[in-house]
């Protein structure tokens, strides 16, 4: 005996198959609202990980969620399409068990074109971890989408049809034109609007250095023993203030010089700052306490800046940072100017000043800088296969010794070890210097240090005329940014020049926990857009501070009666005993032991936070639109020779440094093979596609200095060699005919 059910069931008619036109406009609407929430999603998720985005990071998101919408669009409509034709078969079966899982399987078509962004890399990256209440406020959205696929299945689309003038707006030409409007062409409007207002960056460049233009100066006053002139001024001989050496009008006062801008120049700022020379303090004659200087700038007449220095005898041991560095005009921004702008440069000593008996050779003060710089807007672009992103490691003191992909026994190095089994690990690479100063300008300008004078303490400001990497990069839309660890690569000494954001963390060398959070922070914030980054890494650099569990990991125990100064202490506790005794104290062997084992740690330490890196750009889905460069300013000595640190030699394990560049699958296997530096400008054989060579060309070259150092520089006779034709070199490049490269002996062992 049949059931009431079943003949139910079999008296009711089977519902009519639906046409197309009847669930193809359910189909677009949902793929086009699934499309828009997505593009949602993925700005919501980015901004959840910048914790408080600057405007310049919300305007960054909102032109990359225009990307994103324009790639989920397609895709969306497809799935809405999809489930709308499976919700159709749902509404024409006669049998409630396939409607029902006609059903289910509609909600799921419509839920994966929604949940599709979350299983992506950068909104992986933005919902990883626990759910906060804002979280929950961000997903509803996608929870009332999800109930929107359910709503659209359960209500079958084919009883909407059959009600015929009743469901015009939600079937048939209307409904279906109506849906493309707003299901598709909106959204994609939506996004083309978005993409088109690309941001843009200010690009700045010096367009006119005023001291290599005399035909501009005219000496109004000038004192009758020493007139104006280009030279140098150094205010103080310390790496950790804004006293570095800079080109500068040298104006014994009383003077005065006017410049008048050329008619045709774009209007720009002008980057000048005061300051005396430490002559002025060391060699004040007896009987003088004191000096007092005043500057003052005059632009058309008008007085727009003033300050006054006031020198005192040097007392050894003991001085004023803030009389003995440079006094910038206008702060960091500088004074506007504009063609045909009449400026007015003056020092004087007040009346009463005991500066007024000085001898006019002491009196060097004057205005150093003296560069127009003009800002362009260029528009940022996204990174492509053409025109990838670069990240730029340099790893201070690191021996390529202590490495275990360059043949070291212990795994000092796995997260470069992986990056170098991709890519190619050269073996003959020699920095130009064995210290920071002159290998970084090198690696920035492409330019050995005897061309761009950055060779000392007395000559460590990197003229403003060298083109920076950074430079080059900016003018093909990469946005340029730099975190750094040891403090000499400072803004002051104008190592800054080409980057967007310039990232120095206080006036002592910082290890890598310190630095790449902020690199990782930006990077989050920048992964829509074509990027250069430069990661400058210290925690090979004494002190050493090694992690704790990376210590653990290779083994090693901190004697107790090391010096408490780690190894610069013992360096100078045996110096001492050699001076006193006439000879050098035996190493104990526990010593010695730890000597290497705190640097092998701290090499790890560095390594780790690579890893951090890499690992970041694989979650942000950029692993395959990034080049990452891994290489050393100089290594270091660990006991060679009874010397410690870096700077005094050119001995191998000072010079000779890593150096790792990534290939293509194609070309990979070939980082076995021992590689000669010039090898590296063959790109095609790394594997990138011709397009992309012109960029990855512009690195390659100017990163050749780094890697270009032959062994025969290392004979001290040919240091000061070059050391005698330096400033020539930099004179030239400058065209301010001032440079300085005095510095050369200090890294010369003789």
């Amino acid at each position: 005996m049949e059931s009431s059910r079943e003949m139910s069931n079999r008296s009711s008619p089977a519902p009519a198959s639906l046409p197309l036109l009847g669930w193809l406009p359910a189909g677009l609407w949902a793929g086009g609202v699934a499309a828009l929430i997505r593009g949602r999603a993925h700005r919501a998720a980015i901004l959840r990980v910048l914790h408080g985005p600057s405007n310049t990071e919300r305007h960054l998101v909102d032109w990359d969620a225009g990307f994103a919408l324009q790639e989920a669009l397609p895709w969306s409509v497809l799935a809405g399409v999809v489930a709308a034709w499976i919700a159709s078969r749902a509404a024409s079966s006669p049998s409630r068990r396939r409607v029902r899982w006609l059903t289910a399987l509609t909600t799921a078509v419509l839920l994966a074109a929604l949940g599709a962004p979350l299983a992506s890399a950068r909104l992986r990256a933005g919902w990883h971890g626990s759910l906060t209440g804002d979280d929950l406020l961000l997903l509803l959205p996608l929870a009332l989408a999800g109930a929107l696929g359910l709503l659209l299945s359960t209500l079958r689309v084919a009883r909407l049809a059959e009600a015929g003038h009743k469901a015009m707006f939600l079937s048939g030409p209307v409904a279906t034109l109506v849906a493309f409007v707003l299901g598709i062409w909106v959204p994609a409007n939506v996004a083309r609007v978005r993409i088109s207002h690309a941001p843009t960056f200010e690009r700045r460049t010096v367009v006119l250095d005023l001291l290599a233009r005399p035909d501009l100066r005219t000496v109004l006053t000038s004192h009758p023993d020493r007139p104006p002139a280009v030279g140098v001024l150094t205010p103080a001989l310390d790496q950790h203030f804004d006293s570095a050496d800079k080109s500068a009008l040298i104006m014994p006062p009383p003077c005065s010089v006017e410049v008048q801008l050329p008619a045709d120049l774009e209007s720009g700022v002008l980057r000048v700052a005061a300051a005396l020379d430490l002559v002025l303090r060391t060699q004040l004659p007896s009987g003088v306490e004191h000096a007092t200087v005043d500057f003052r700038l005059s632009r058309n007449g008008e007085v727009v800046w003033s300050t006054r220095l006031r020198t005192e005898r040097a007392v050894t041991g003991a001085w004023d940072p803030a009389a003995w560095t440079w006094r910038h005009a206008g702060g960091a921004a500088g004074i506007p100017v504009q063609s045909g702008d009449r400026l007015l440069f003056e020092t004087s000593i007040p009346e009463g000043d005991p500066g007024k008996t000085l001898d006019p050779d002491l009196l060097a003060v004057g205005f150093g800088g003296l560069v127009i710089e003009s800002g362009i807007q260029t528009p940022r672009a996204r990174a492509s296969e053409q025109a990838p992103n670069v990240v730029l490691v340099v790893m201070d003191s690191l021996r390529v010794d202590r490495l275990h992909c360059y043949g070291y026994d212990k795994h000092t190095s796995p997260a470069l070890d992986a990056l170098a089994e991709r890519g190619v690990r050269f073996t003959n690479v020699y920095s130009t210097s064995s210290w920071t100063w002159p290998s970084v300008a090198s690696i920035l300008t492409g330019l050995p240090a005897e061309a761009h004078g950055v060779t000392g303490i007395d000559s460590c400001t990197l003229h403003r005329s060298f083109t920076r990497l950074p430079e080059v990069l900016q003018a093909r839309g990469y946005t340029t940014a730099a975190f750094l660890a040891n403090h000499l690569i400072s803004s002051e000494r104008n190592f800054d020049q080409g980057f967007e954001t310039f990232a120095s963390f206080g006036r002592r060398i910082r290890k890598s926990a310190d630095v790449v959070p902020a690199a990782l922070r930006w990077l989050d914030g920048h992964a829509g857009v074509r990027f250069f980054l430069y990661l400058h890494l210290a925690d090979p650099h004494t002190p050493h501070s090694p992690d704790p569990d990376q210590l653990a990991r290779l083994g090693g125990a901190l004697p107790e009666d090391f010096p408490e100064r780690g190894l610069e202490g013992l360096s100078s506790t045996r110096l001492q005993a050699l001076r006193s005794q006439g000879v050098l104290p035996p190493l104990l062997p526990r010593h010695e032991a730890w000597v290497h084992d705190v640097y092998d740690a701290s090499v790890a330490t560095g390594d780790f936070w690579l890893g951090k890196l890499l690992e970041r750009l694989e979650e942000l889905g950029l692993s395959e639109s990034t080049v990452v460069l891994f290489t050393a300013d100089h290594g270091e000595e660990l006991l060679d020779r009874d010397r410690v640190g870096h700077g005094h030699g050119l001995h191998g394990e000072l010079v000779r440094v890593p150096f790792v560049v990534p290939v293509r699958a194609s070309a990979q296997g070939s980082s076995r093979r021992p590689w000669s530096p010039t090898g590296m400008w063959r790109t095609p054989s790394l594997g990138w596609p011709g397009p992309s060579c012109r960029v990855w060309g512009t690195v390659a070259r100017w990163s050749r200095s780094a890697v270009d150092c032959h062994r025969g520089r290392l004979s001290s006779r040919r240091q000061r060699d070059l050391g005698a034709v330096a400033a020539p070199s930099r004179s030239t490049a400058s065209g301010a005919g001032t440079g300085s490269c005095t510095g050369w002996t200090r890294m010369v062992e003789s």
